[in-house]
Order: structure tokens, then sequence, then C-alpha cells
């Protein structure tokens, strides 16, 4: 490998600098759909880092992972014996089913709509990651890049897995210290890079890096990120900065953090990187926004979005949160209801400039939402941890819209999906940005919700769950979700299912198919997250590709990437 710079994150001290965001009552023609008065607050920073470091791919040694623990999994102050009794306790359904009518059990009746996968193949398995799995996927118009949790690899469109892969990603990323997992991933069809991320857990750094072209197995610009100073997951009592998110629009990068303090408590953090300069490997000045709350509730997983085609010009960069740890009585075991829209703009370090903007408001959900029971597997009720209400898969944005999922608990007092999809509204400008910045700070004024489904929450298999559900429409609106689904009588697996535009409103058409099954009960931790992303080489085809998780054999977890799209008027 090339070194181009081999200097670290140097970060600036935060400023103690108090925002009150735009979070006025308003409403929108729907009036299931009014938008809730709040107030959102953030604490503002700055960071900076020197040149990237530069790596071919080439120079990067094929091999089994160093680190073989899982990932960590802070949850807000409370102790991992009573996350699991909350969970026990969800699973008794006491009282915490979601309310409202939106959504619908699947018309498994009409005949199914979904499109089928083509090609299916087999991505990377527990041989070179670390269980869990979670996941991430970026398509170019030549490659599929594959990232699970310590490991990297890249197919072509027909499923070969390219020469030398898959890579450990601790041999990928440098000066880290082996322990990286928490994966994300995009490809950029605006500017032609891949970007990925991932989380040094013992460090307690979070490394980026991007592709110099659209070529995955050249030369990545790498850069490494710890404004928030000394951090280390594994130590009791340290600092841990988890879960990272990724997004992107025109201008920023946008990196989202649940940072655990070592006093304890959560700290949502948003960094906004210039994506032009990462691109370029240059070195940078940044702005940060931290403590982000609602309502004077410190919240976590605010989650950036990722546009679906090179035309989509955002005027902000978009991101939607559930309250989750600090809400419904931790975890949302009490229920929550509500999704929270946050819009960040004017995000880069210029000269002369009046700084960032952010803001947010706050809709009503039609379904109150609660932390999940664990799901079924054969011999082995509640064996399989479905997390908590944070949105986990990555957001997409298409045409003013965000399509999203989390985990709910349905009547049934069983795991399943509650997928949205919502339009969000913004003003012109902040008055406070003039001159050369007038109209690069618009606002987030209100949003409504257009689809929202508790997807088969009602019940579906024997005591079934579906989790972990990842949305990506395509350029005409057609949705694909996939999905991790387990039962008394069914080894975890991932499924997928679709709907067109044109579908009634608040539903899937049905419960789709299975993309991968499971042969054995699942061992350990499951995913976090599964992943799924547009394919613009064909828009014509209208392609999107996902990638799911599966217990093979011995219980450990194997993955697989597919491809859908309507193709015809009356496919299938």
């Amino acid at each position: 490998m090339r070194i181009k710079s081999v200097s670290l994150v140097l970060s600036m001290a935060l400023a103690g600098f108090s925002v009150v965001a735009f979070g006025q009552q308003a409403t929108t023609s729907n009036q299931a759909n009014k938008v809730l008065s709040g107030q959102a607050r953030a604490d503002l920073g700055q960071g900076a880092v020197s040149a990237a470091i530069e790596v071919n791919m080439a120079d990067v040694p094929a091999g089994a992972p160093r680190n073989v623990l899982p990932p960590p999994e802070p949850r807000g102050g409370i102790s991992e014996e009573e996350y699991e009794a909350r969970k026990a306790e969800a699973a008794k359904g006491l009282g915490l089913a979601p309310g409202g009518a939106r959504g619908t059990a699947p018309a498994n009746g009409n005949g199914r709509e979904t499109s089928g996968a083509n090609p299916v193949f087999a991505g990377q398995s527990e041989l070179n990651g670390v269980a869990p799995a979670d996941m991430a996927v970026a398509v170019s118009p030549s490659y599929v890049v594959q990232l699970v949790n310590e490991s990297i690899a890249v197919y072509n469109k027909s499923g070969v897995i390219q020469t030398g892969f898959p890579k450990p990603l601790a041999s990928f990323f440098t000066n880290n210290t082996g322990d990286i997992g928490d994966v994300r991933a995009f490809y950029d069809w605006t500017t032609g890079h891949f970007v990925v991320l991932a989380d040094d857990f013992t460090a307690g750094v979070i490394h980026i890096a991007s592709s110099v072209n659209s070529n995955p197995l050249g030369t990545w610009r790498q850069y490494s990120f710890a404004p928030w100073g000394a951090a280390d997951c594994r130590a009791s009592g340290s600092a841990c900065p988890d879960f990272p998110q990724l997004g992107f629009d025109d201008t920023t990068i946008y990196v989202g953090i649940n940072f655990f303090p070592s006093a304890g408590g959560i700290s949502d953090w948003m960094l906004l990187l210039p994506k032009g300069k990462i691109y370029s490997g240059a070195g940078f000045s940044y702005n940060i926004w931290n403590n982000l709350s609602w309502g004077g509730v410190l919240v976590d997983t605010i989650h950036p979005s990722v546009p679906l085609a090179g035309s989509e010009h955002p005027r902000a960069g978009i991101a939607v949160g559930s309250f989750n740890i600090n809400f419904g009585g931790g975890q949302c075991r009490s229920g929550c209801n509500g999704l929270m829209f946050w819009a960040f703009s004017n995000n880069l370090v210029s000269s002369g400039s009046p700084g960032p903007e952010f803001s947010a408001v706050s809709v009503g959900t039609a379904n109150n939402y609660s932390l999940p029971a664990n799901a079924n597997e054969p011999g082995c009720p509640s064996c399989i941890d479905t997390n908590d209400v944070r949105i986990s898969g990555t957001p997409i944005y298409h045409a003013g819209m965000l399509t999203g999922s989390l985990n709910t608990n349905g009547s049934d007092a069983h795991a399943h999906a509650l997928w949205f999809q919502a339009r969000v509204f913004l003003n012109d400008n902040d008055a406070r940005c003039t001159g050369a910045f007038t109209n690069d700070c618009p606002q987030i004024t209100s949003a409504q919700l257009l689809n929202e489904d508790c997807f088969f929450c009602g019940g579906q298999g024997a005591a079934g769950s579906s989790f972990f559900g990842a949305l990506a429409p395509n350029i005409g609106g057609d949705l694909t979700m996939i999905y991790n689904y387990a039962d008394n009588n069914t080894n975890a697996e991932t499924a997928y299912t679709a709907r067109r535009a044109t579908q009634a409103q608040n539903t899937m058409h049905d419960s789709g198919f299975v993309l991968c099954g499971g042969s054995s009960a699942a061992v350990g931790r499951w995913g976090d997250y599964e992943a799924n992303v547009g394919d613009l080489s064909n828009v014509v085809q209208n392609y999107t590709w996902f990638s799911g998780m599966n217990a093979t054999t011995g219980g450990a977890w194997g993955t697989c990437i597919g491809r859908d799209g309507f193709t015809a008027i009356n496919q299938p």
C-alpha cells in the first residue's frame, strides 16, 4: 500500500453552543398525519483530519479476521440482565400491541405480485466474519460490494467473487486494533465512488474509505474519526461510539453515532463531512452536532438517508429517528408513538458562513410501537434477539420521500417490521443565512406519512417473527423489502417481498419469497440490520439489490445476495 499521510484524527474541542431547532406546530392535509409540537436541540462543535491514507485493494491480503468478539451492544445504562427481562416481558404481550388502523395482513389469497429475484448467490459467511453479520451492500454499474462484520467482498453482477476476496477489514483499514465491524456502505451514482464505514470498537474510532473511482478493486482513500476523544467499547467504564450510520447528499457525507459517555447515558452525534474533499483525499475541518434531543430528552439513532439516484438533489440532508432508549420506559417497553424527521443544511466549514443549520419535526404514527419480543426458532423459544425499536437499516430518499423500517411487537406478542414512507417539506431559507449563503439553509417545516404498515403484526406462521426489514424503492416508485423470518418450525432465514407503486396504501401485497432458508438453529447473537439498495445501471429494468442473513450448518450464519425488479406490466 502507498501511504499518502500517516496522521490520524486530530479533533477540536466542542463549542458550548446550543441551538433551538425549528419545531413549531404544523399540520398536513391529512389529519392523521398531524405534526406534533416539540423542540429539538443539539450542541455544535468542530473536528479536523489530515489528508487521507491511500490503500490499493490489490495490496490488501485475504485471510481470516483477527478478532472473534461480537460487536458490543450498549443498552443506554441498563444491564444485559435488565434488557433480557424487558424482552421477556414483551413476549408476554402486556398490552403493548400496535394500535391504529393503518397496515393490513398481506393479501396471500390474491396471488403474488412480488417479482422473483434473479440472480441469487451466496455472499460471505461466518467462516470469514464475526457473529452477528450485520450487513452493508453497495452496487455500481459493474460490481456488488458486500460488507459484514470484520470482512469485505466484491462480486461481479453475476455473483462471481473477485480474485483475492473476501478480505479482512482489519487488513483493509490502516491503524486499527483488528476489532472492527458495524459496517455501512453506499455507491454515489452522481460521482462514481464507493464509500464504506466501520467502527473500531477497541480504539473507539470510526474508519471511512472512498474508492478513487467506480472500480472497488483499485485504490481507496481512508480517514479515521474520533472527535469524542478517548473511548474503548470493550473496557468497562469507558466511553463507546456505537452503531454508526451513513448517509450523503450533494455536498455532505453524514455519519451518525450512538455515543455512550463514560459517565453513562446516551449522546447522539452527527458528523458533517465534506464529500468532495473525502473523494479527493484532502485534509479538512468539519462541523459536528452532538447531544441531539427532542422535548428535552436525549435521542439515539437519528439515521441519515441515502439518495436513490444521481438525479436526486435534496436541499438538505434528510434523516429519521424513532423514539427508543430514553422513551416509553426505556426501549419503548411501555410503548411509543411517532417518528422524528430531521434536516441538516449549510453543513460545511466555509469562510463567512453563518454556520450549519438543523431542524426537526415529529409526526404521529397510526401504530404505536414497543420493544419487540425475541424471535422463536425450532426447539428454542425467544432465542433470536430482535434488538429494539431503533431504525436500523439505512433509509432511502427518493423524490422527496423517505423509506425506512423499525422492529416492533405485534398484537401476537412477536416481533414484526413496522415500515413506512414519508414525504418531508422544507422552507426556502433561514433568515440568518444571507448574501452568498442565501437559500443554503432550508429548514424542515412538516412531514406526512404516505404509507405505514405493521407487517403481519396480527400473526404469521407458527408464532412467527418478521424483523430487521430493509427497504429500497426503484425509480418508478415500486418497493422491495428484505426481512428476517423465524418461527417454531422455521430456522432463521431471509425473505423478501415487494409492492408496486399502485398497491393499496399502507400494505404489502403478499409475504413474498424466501431468499435463503435456514438449515439449523441459529447460535449466538443475530444480526442488527440487513441491506437493500437501488441499481440505476438500467433504469428501464428498475432493479434493487439486497443482502440478508440465514442460519446454516451448526448454527453459524451465512448470507445471500439477490436482485429483483418489476420488468413487465403483467409480472409476475
